[in-house]
């Protein structure tokens, strides 16, 4: 729940370059018909004309269209070089090439590979995309998802100083202006998104920023402690619940991941435990009691979801949506976990998973806590 500020300096733009809502008859000048490009990505275009339609307005990541006559099936993506594309009769197929247009981008919630988050850039052209992920870089494979919104700005950039504004609120939405000027408020974006505030460009080029600054949203509350639960004591069962957000440390999420595997509750100083399939519950720190091992990689928890295995059942930690935490190898909605070492969470996912929904982490709160809905962490390094 921030608000990020960042002046920025693009590179001049073609006068009267702004992107055309339509795509004109000269838009693809390279005639592909009966051949065949690979590595492109299936689009759910129904006819040919939709096809080049739907290609047309992607102009960072989109050179080629291609209609498969024999499956009536769509095709977009990037061609580096269409003299490589085969001979294949049943395809109706066009190439251009793009000329891509300078864009500064600004991210909230954002995952350190801009695989997903908020993102919004501007073009020089006066075109902006607010997405669920990064820009495009040239080349890469497949098509980025469709965008949370997208327009113009009332004029191209000028290659002097902007300034940009992006802003998320705790009830998951966002609002952004540049130069002062409102481009949206008050849009609706999914809630699943966690992580780091970004700037960034969509490809390589000379690009300035200055005056760079994070800052707590004005609305919303994001910022008020996670409700509290009853400190834990021995024999308690473990579950999970939201994750706290915007980086507080919330004292039921707060696990230290021991060399010798254990799960230490930080604020009771208790271990997790289980020596039979069925729920985790807490006791006295033991490292001899083999039921308090759960066997982890210690280093890529922290960078990835990773199997966390107890050594007394060799069945895996794993957790349902509902709030339940168990030892078992099924019936569960997930049995990966990663660490985040700067709230102590232990969490149910690295970057978002639209399968799973919102972060959860692992708790003491007993079960019937777990129900509220409190948003995300937001760490910033």
């Amino acid at each position: 729940d921030i608000e990020v500020k960042v002046d920025f300096k693009l590179p001049a733009a073609p006068a009267g370059s702004l992107v055309s809502i339509s795509c004109p008859s000269d838009a693809f000048p390279v005639d592909l018909t009966d051949k065949q490009c690979n590595g492109l990505t299936k689009s759910d275009a129904p006819s040919p004309t939709a096809c080049r339609e739907a290609c047309c307005p992607l102009t960072d990541f989109c050179n080629v269209w291609q209609w498969d006559e024999s499956s009536q099936s769509c095709w977009l993506g990037y061609a580096r070089d269409p003299s490589m594309c085969k001979v294949a009769k049943g395809f109706q197929s066009q190439f251009r090439h793009l000329e891509r247009s300078h864009a500064a981008c600004v991210a909230v919630r954002v995952d350190q590979m801009w695989e997903n988050g908020v993102v919004l850039c501007v073009y020089a052209d006066g075109y902006w995309r607010l997405s669920n992920s990064g820009p495009a870089l040239p080349g890469s494979p497949g098509i980025p998802k469709p965008p949370v919104a997208e327009g113009h700005l009332a004029a191209a950039l000028t290659s002097e100083w902007h300034s940009l504004v992006l802003a998320a609120s705790a009830e998951n939405k966002v609002c952004a202006s540049v130069d002062g000027k409102e481009i949206f408020a008050n849009l609706q974006v999914r809630d699943l998104d966690t992580g780091f505030a970004a700037i960034g460009a969509n490809e390589w080029f000379p690009i300035e920023f200055r005056n760079l600054s994070i800052s707590k949203a004005t609305s919303g509350g994001g910022w008020t402690p996670p409700s509290r639960c009853p400190r834990p004591s021995v024999g308690a069962e473990l579950s999970v619940r939201n994750c706290s957000r915007n980086g507080i440390f919330a004292e039921d999420q707060g696990w230290e991941l021991v060399p010798s595997y254990q799960l230490k509750h930080i604020d009771s100083g208790l271990c997790a435990s289980a020596t039979a399939p069925g729920p985790v519950v807490l006791e006295v720190c033991d490292s001899s009691k083999v039921g308090q091992l759960f066997v982890n990689d210690y280093t890529l928890i922290r960078n990835r979801v990773q199997l966390v295995t107890s050594k007394a059942v060799q069945q895996q930690l794993s957790g349902k949506k509902t709030g339940e935490v168990f030892v078992g190898n099924s019936g569960g909605d997930w049995k990966q976990w990663s660490y985040f070492p700067n709230t102590k969470q232990l969490r149910n996912q690295y970057v978002a998973d639209t399968n799973l929904g919102y972060p959860l982490c692992l708790s003491t709160c007993p079960s019937a806590q777990t129900s509220d809905h409190e948003a995300e962490v937001l760490v910033f390094t």
